[in-house]
């Protein structure tokens, strides 16, 4: 009997012992996976698509902007590099931009939305657009120095190499836009190349070179395409790791 409760007891250690190390290995795996989703980037997607904005005392529609299509092409990109990037898609507005700034959780930043010569468009609370001038969008982002989270900004819309600039001189290390037209599909190819060679782990510089590759290799397109997209500030090697 006392031979017999030994063996039960012994039994039952090496139940809790399995259990205990069963225990740890989830824990080390978890761990591990934390790891991996740290080490890669994550994105902030913001976008603006206001309905309407105040001109001469009424209000006129503006023009729709898809930016389905966008959103679902950020999210293949980033599926299909294998990685664990985080990803998210909030409305632009100043709250949602300063709530990003200030918790510091991405570290890339992709805008899309209207722009203007002077401004960015965001939306207030009712979907119209609040335009924000460049001057003040660049005191909003650098304002308590925030910007240590955020390393890479995105900025696609019109007159985006205005603004691209305002945005490196708040202190953001790599900024892209394109100052000039695109073609739709070289913004597609563009984005897509980009944003999965940021995830597995190239470079800015190099996932900017692969993303211009993207493009000159896309179908009947003009070869000066890839040009037009550009990396800021012109004279930093970009050679960081997100």
């Amino acid at each position: 009997a006392v031979a017999a409760d030994a063996r039960h007891e012994q039994t039952a250690a090496g139940r809790h012992l399995a259990a205990v190390t069963a225990a740890i290995s989830a824990d080390r795996a978890a761990v591990a996976a934390d790891a991996v989703a740290d080490e890669a980037p994550s994105v902030l997607m913001l976008f603006s698509v206001p309905l309407v904005c105040e001109m001469g005392g009424g209000l006129m529609p503006l023009d729709p902007i898809d930016l389905e299509a966008e959103k679902v092409l950020l999210r293949r990109s980033l599926r299909e590099s294998g990685r664990q990037v985080r990803a998210a898609f909030e409305v632009a507005t100043v709250d949602n931009l300063r709530s990003l700034l200030t918790r510091g959780v991405f570290s890339c930043l992709h805008f899309s939305g209207h722009g203007h010569p002077d401004s960015l468009a965001f939306e207030d609370p009712c979907g119209a657009a609040h335009f924000i001038s460049l001057p003040l969008l660049q005191q909003l982002i650098s304002a308590g120095d925030s910007t240590r989270a955020v390393r890479l900004v995105f900025v696609n819309c019109c007159y985006s190499g205005v603004a691209a600039q305002h945005f490196v001189d708040a202190g953001i290390p790599h900024v892209v836009c394109s100052p000039l037209r695109l073609r739709d599909a070289a913004a597609a190819a563009f984005t897509r190349g980009f944003y999965m060679a940021l995830a597995v782990g190239k470079t800015v510089a190099q996932a900017f070179a692969i993303a211009q590759a993207c493009v000159r290799c896309s179908p009947r397109m003009p070869a000066d395409e890839a040009d037009k997209f550009v990396l800021l500030p012109k004279d930093q090697p970009h050679d960081a790791v997100l």
